[in-house]
This record gives C-alpha cells, structure tokens and sequence, in this order.
C-alpha cells in the first residue's frame, strides 16, 4: 500500500476526520503518548500501511462495517481504529517509527488468518507491501432438544455434511444445555446431522437433519435436532417377573409399552384419583421394568406386585437427556432404609451421623443409628417394618431439623435446613443478632466481645444487630463477619429550573428510619449525608410555581452505598384571565413547534411545559376581535389576561316573515344594550324562472 499523503488522498483524509474523538479526560495521556513517541522526520508524511480483507473465491462480501482495523505501537498502546471500505480495502496512518501491530476485529464466529500483522515502520519505504487478511469461514449455531424440553443431550456427536459433495466437513459435540458450534465454515450448504454409529443402540431422533446455508455471515437455523425420548428402567430386588411398574405422567404419546389396560383387583395407586397411569412394564427375570422412548419431562412410577408389599410405594424421576437405568430402586417389604446426605452444594457429607428414633409414645427405647460414607449413603438395618420413624442428622456447622417417613425409603438427598454463620459485632455491646429477612429465626446475643453466632437457611439476610445492619447471602457455613453501625450519604440534585435558578424555598425532607431536611441550591443540588440504611421518603418542598414530575420520591434500598435522587421540573405555572373560552399558543424553543393549551372563560392556572423559559410570549386565538391577542410572562406566576372587543354575530332570516315584498330591499337595525349596533340591508332572494 502506498504512503499516507493527507493532501491527495482526500477520502482517506474524510474517513480520518469522521473518528470520533476522545473523551477530554483521555486528550492529555494521549498526548503525552504522541510527544514521547518516536515520530517520523519533520515535515515527512505519515506512513501508510494496508492491505484487503481477502475472501474465497465466489464467496459474498460481508458486512464491512462490523470490522475494525486497529493498530498498536510496540508498547501494546492502541494508536488507530480505522474502518474498511466496501471492497476490503483498509489502510492506516502510522507516525511511529519502530514495531506495530496491525489487527482486525471481527464478530465472533468469523475466522480470520492471520491473527495480526507485525509491521516495522522505520522510514517512508516502509509498509510497501499489502498486509492481506483471509477471510475464511463464519460459524454455524444451532441446538439438540429432547422431546418435551428445551435444551438436549451433551456430548452428542454431531457431523456437519456439504450438501453437494455428500462429504463429511466437520464434526462435533453438543455442550451440557444439548447446544452446538461448527466454526470456520466457508460460505455453502449444508446438512447438520448426529454422527452415531449405525445399530448402536443410540436414540432416536423425530428431527434428525437440519440444513443450513452459509453465504456472508454466522448462521442459525431456525430448528432444532429433536430426539424422541430414551429408555426408562427400574428394578425390583429379590422379586424377579411378574411385578409391574405403572408410569404417570404428561406425555404419553410415543412412549412404547404396555397400554394399562385393567389393574389388578387389589392395586391402589398413591396418587389422586384424577391421575391417570399412561402405560404399564411387567418386569422380566431379571426383575426390571423397560420403557423405550419416554419424552423428557417429569414421571411418577408406582409400583405393585400381589404377593409382596413394595417400598416405596411412587418414585418421581425426571427424564433429561440420556436413559435412565435406576437399577433396583424398589424393594420388596420394608426391612432397609436407604438414603444420602449432602451439603449445600449437593456434595456428599462424609461422616454425617444419621439416627432412626422410635415414634413418639412407643415402649422401646433402642435406636438404630449409622454415619454416612464417603459417597454420604447410608443404609440401616431395621429389625421389623414400622408405621413411621423420626429421622435426626447431625453434622458439624450444619442443623437438620427432624424429619419424618413413612415409606421406610429416601428417594431425595438430605439437606441441611440452617448454616452456622459466625461473626463479630463492633462496638455495639451485648445485643441480640437477628435476621430482618426471616423473622422466624431464633435470635442469638453477642458476647462479651462481640463475637455470636446464629444458625441461617440459605438464600438472602439481613442481620441486625442493633443500629448495625448488612445484607448478606447465605450457601453454607460462615465465618469472620463483621456487623458494624454505617450511615449512608444521600445526594440529589433538581432539574429542568428555568434558566438554571431554582428558587430559594426548595427544601428536601428524608422520611424514615430517621427524619432530616436539606435546602436546595440555586444551581440544584442539594445532601443529605449521615443516614441509617433503610426504606425512606424523600419529599419536596417550595417551588409552587413551578411544575414538578413529582414530589416524592420512594427509596427502597439505601444499604451502604450512595445514593443519588432527582426531581425533575416539567415547566412553570402562569395564570390566565379570560372573557371567553379560547386557546393560546406558546413557543418552548427557538424553532420548535408550538405549544397549544386551552382555557376556559375566567381565571384558569395553567403549566407551560419545559424546555419553555421565561420571559415567553403567549398568543390567543378566538372567533372574538380581542383587545389584545398577545401577552407577555416575564416571570413563573405571572398573571394575564385577554378580552373580547368584539363578539361575531350570524344572522339569518327568512324574507317575506320579515315582511319584505318582491322586487324591495329590507333594512335591518341591530341594537345592543338598547344602543344601535349597525344597519344592515338586505337583498331580496332572486325569482325562480317560470318554464
């Protein structure tokens, strides 16, 4: 690319001048950059380096506009941001000497090689050859849904087919919400398809091709790859054939197994009686149930079998994106419990101390107890079914409250119902620690030191501890918060006061945990500093020939950062006297369209809307010969008036009731409060023509 010559390279120059420039707080280092840099000899030219923007051949250009050229000194400093032209060309000044870097951004999913150019700019032959770069594909997005969700499988391997060659382009995998890329894609046409193995067993699919064209940018297409359904199966130990699994749930259509049909005689589904099972599996020798192609979506299995009674009597499983093998999920009698303790994060609690207690009121005083392995499972050995039993983990920092089955079986992980959060209170004494946002939280009190500790459900608190407040959120045990008494400033300005002056009477009132009052400003600002967190009003006062887009203000999160109100002024007040209705016009700017307001007759208090300004004159119009159809506001408040010098009169009359004869003009006396108002003649209407 040639040299920068600013004097005959005038589009290059336009383009240059169309940069926007820096922000004034940027100018000074920018400068200070220019004036240390290494600079050409004086009076030398910029260098000028470029090149094109190359794409495949036959390909379509894309959108240049969504490119940048940018070009950084060897520092890493950015020095020009410089546009493409339509046919992708790019050129850059360089006024440098020394190494730079030319790069191009793109938006994401467009391939570009190189990834930069490394240019050194040491005279003005310098740059003499084209810094090219290829343009070489764009990105294909697009997803996998399993039938009866929204997102899809992971890890599914996908095969990206050019639809003329037949041949395999790319492959694959669909991320963990069943989403998919293909990147560096030249511009064609092509098919998206899963690449499985044939007779793999792999599901099926009810959509199992998408195709997509690619021309001058990524592309999406506008469907997805849906998967019918995958296989279900649970197990029922010690049983064998004959026990049947009824499934319940929305989506029947498609799933394949056996129809209901009549139940046993002694079968009671648990569930309402409005629920209605979709079909039936009758376990093998192996004792498992198989259902094929069940959608996604959420099932409930109930069990049943004439000679055994089977715990727990419903399983709820969610179908996501893959089979679900449950193994012997269901048992027969209800000799064993089985279970999980997890932690916040649904980790397994190693060590967790899980105690089985008999109901309340029975004579035996034996428990069964265990601790949770390493996979936090535990299993308990009860001598003899029981109607119900009380359940009480244990685990340091943590609080299980009791809990009650009487299923005999866990099909859900225990969780922790509170944390331990641990902290210190300054300066405040022996106080009570509470939880704004859950009152029903035992409270606990400081000690000598400060220090307590309170047990929290997770999610969202506000402690307090008396003035001191702070929000904290709650995922597990905590330690090392500090509780101390903040005040927060509150800052606000009023806008929009006519020629920037705000009257003297403005004041601004903070209701709530306290009470305080700030005046305003002539230019609108006023503070308020030294407030208690907390939900507050804040109301305005004065101002009342002014007109205000509101008064007040609610604050509903003032914690400990600052905060900032505003009340904004929508124009000025003026009152108007009038002899008759009419409507006035106004002008709220130099060259803008006016403004119209209508007033009724007497005394009518009227809002000029901003940007309007004092002094403003007002222009009447009416039917009416006024007095005076303009008048003057040389202030908020100020006072006009219009009245009527004349008042338009229409008459009509028939002729001859007024007693007119053929051929003669009648004349007319119009009087008014008994004096004459004018002479009126009229014509006669002219004669039809006889035919």
């Amino acid at each position: 690319m040639p040299m920068f010559n600013l004097q005959p390279e005038k589009q290059m120059s336009q383009n240059l001048s169309l940069k926007p420039s820096p922000p004034l707080p940027l100018l000074l280092p920018l400068l200070l950059l220019l004036l240390a840099a290494p600079r050409l000899s004086a009076g030398q030219d910029p260098v000028g380096c470029g090149g094109f923007v190359r794409l495949p051949q036959g390909a379509k250009a894309p959108n240049y506009a969504r490119m940048r050229v940018q070009l950084y000194n060897e520092r890493g400093n950015l020095r020009f941001v410089s546009d493409i032209s339509p046919n992708g060309a790019y050129s850059v000044p360089v006024y440098e000497r020394g190494q730079h870097t030319i790069r191009l951004s793109a938006p994401d999913g467009w391939h570009l090689e190189p990834e930069n150019h490394q240019v050194a700019v040491l005279d003005q032959d310098s740059c003499q050859r084209d810094l090219d770069f290829r343009l070489l594909g764009y990105a294909i997005y697009g997803s996998v849904h399993t039938r009866g969700l929204r997102t899809g499988p992971p890890d599914l391997p996908l095969a990206l087919i050019d639809r003329r060659s037949g041949s395999k382009l790319a492959a694959n995998s669909t991320d963990a919400d069943g989403k998919f890329v293909f990147v560096r894609v030249p511009p064609g046409q092509y098919t998206v398809r899963p690449d499985l193995p044939a007779g793999g067993g792999a599901a099926a699919f009810e959509k199992d091709r998408l195709d997509v064209d690619v021309a001058n940018d990524n592309a999406k297409p506008g469907e997805a790859l849906v998967v019918k359904g995958f296989a279900v199966s649970a197990g029922l130990a010690d049983v064998g054939a004959g026990a049947q699994l009824y499934l319940y749930g929305a989506l029947a259509d498609g799933v394949k197994c056996e129809k209901p049909g009549k139940p046993h005689p002694e079968f009671r589904s648990p569930l309402p009686p409005t629920e209605r099972p979709l079909c039936r599996a009758v376990t093998g020798a192996d004792g498992v149930g198989r259902f094929v192609d069940v959608p996604g979506g959420e099932y409930t299995l109930v069990p049943f079998h004439p000679d055994y009674r089977i715990e727990p009597d419903r399983l709820s499983l969610r179908v996501r994106h893959a089979d679900l093998h449950m193994g012997s999920v269901f048992k027969a009698t209800g000799v064993v419990l089985r279970g999980r303790v997890v932690g916040p994060d649904g980790a397994a609690l190693s060590g967790a101390h899980v105690r089985l207690v008999e109901p309340q009121g029975s004579s035996s005083s034996s428990s069964i107890e265990t601790d949770t392995g390493a996979d936090g499972r535990f299993l308990l050995h009860c001598p003899e079914r029981r109607s119900s039993w009380t359940v009480q983990v244990t685990y340091p920092d943590m609080l299980f409250l009791p809990g009650r089955t009487d299923s005999l079986a866990f099909s859900t992980d225990i969780r922790p119902d509170k944390f331990r959060v641990c902290g210190r209170a300054e300066g405040l004494g022996v106080r009570p620690v509470t939880s704004l946002s859950a009152p029903d939280i035992e409270a606990s009190e400081t000690e000598q030191d400060g220090t307590f500790c309170i047990y929290l459900t997770a999610g969202r608190h506000v402690l307090r501890c008396g003035r001191a407040q702070r929000e904290i959120t709650v995922s597990g045990p905590t330690t090392g918060l500090l509780l101390k008494e903040q005040r927060v400033e509150v800052n606000g300005k009023v806008v929009g006061c006519p020629g920037g002056q705000c009257p003297a009477d403005l004041q601004v009132t903070l209701s709530g945990e306290e009470t305080s009052t700030a005046p305003v400003t002539a230019n609108g600002a006023f503070s308020l500093p030294g407030q208690l967190p907390g939900t507050y009003t804040a109301t305005l006062a004065g101002g009342d020939l002014l007109c205000w887009a509101s008064r007040q203000l609610q604050v509903t999160d003032l914690s400990n950062k600052p905060k900032t109100l505003e009340f904004r002024v929508t124009g000025f007040k003026a009152f108007v006297s009038s002899s008759h209705d009419l409507e006035l016009s106004y002008s709220p700017a130099a060259g803008a369209k006016p403004n119209t307001i209508r007033v009724a007759q007497g005394r009518t208090e009227i809002c000029l809307d901003s940007p309007a300004t004092p002094p403003l004159q007002l222009r009447a119009a009416s039917c009416h010969r006024l007095a005076a159809d303009t008048a003057k506001l040389e202030r908020p408040g100020d006072s006009v008036s219009f009245s009527a010098a004349a008042f338009l009169v229409r008459l009509a009359a028939d002729y001859p009731d007024i007693g007119g004869r053929s051929g003669e003009p009648v004349r007319i006396d119009l009087t008014a409060d008994g004096k004459p108002a004018g002479q009126f003649n009229l014509k006669p209407p002219a004669k039809s023509q006889e035919p």
